[in-house]
């Protein structure tokens, strides 16, 4: 038989951080899949919106049909694409930095880009309130062709805004 001391350890003292990298862990793991479902959507989005463009010109131009449904599921698949791979170009770094001022000093770059990380954070947290209280007020509308409720349009955006808000303020974090 193993001696064990009061924790029933076998004599090795229980480790204090344990908890907080499983919860770390746990955060990182639910934002890759996050993440993976939403590199998923992105790209199912990209096919569908290059198939319906395509089929719309085609349609138009030899005058067989014109299919107004067509037209707001491209405006759908439009804008899960943008609001899906957003946060994909966040987590990456992959997203477009313009710099206007070329700063002398490191610290006034490092200020700099915290001043814009925070106002991105801001901006994300307050555009999904407002996606969020939109919602709640006209969840169950349809959209005029489509018929699907206008949540299904509105929810890749909150979603994404979310996940980028997350994301950025996780970069945040990091750097200071």
């Amino acid at each position: 038989m193993i001696p064990t001391d009061a924790h029933g350890s076998g004599g090795i003292p229980p480790d204090p951080y344990h908890r907080e990298r499983s919860k770390s862990l746990m955060r990182k793991r639910t934002l890759e899949c996050f993440l993976m479902v939403f590199d998923y959507l992105g790209n199912t989005g990209l096919v569908c919106l290059t198939g319906f463009v395509i089929l719309q010109v085609v349609l138009r131009n030899f005058r067989i049909a014109n299919f107004p449904w067509m037209d707001e599921a491209a405006r759908l698949a439009h804008v899960v694409i943008i609001f899906t791979v957003t946060p994909l170009l966040f987590h990456a770094d992959g997203h477009i930095t313009a710099e206007v001022l070329r700063p002398a000093s490191k610290s006034v770059q490092k200020l700099l880009k915290l001043t814009s990380t925070t106002a991105s954070t801001i901006f994300c947290f307050l555009f999904f309130l407002s996606g969020a209280n939109l919602i709640s007020r006209l969840w169950n509308v349809p959209l005029a062709a489509l018929r699907i409720p206008i949540l299904f349009l509105y929810l890749a955006p909150l979603m994404g805004m979310l996940i980028s808000s997350a994301l950025i303020s996780r970069k945040l974090f990091e750097r200071s």
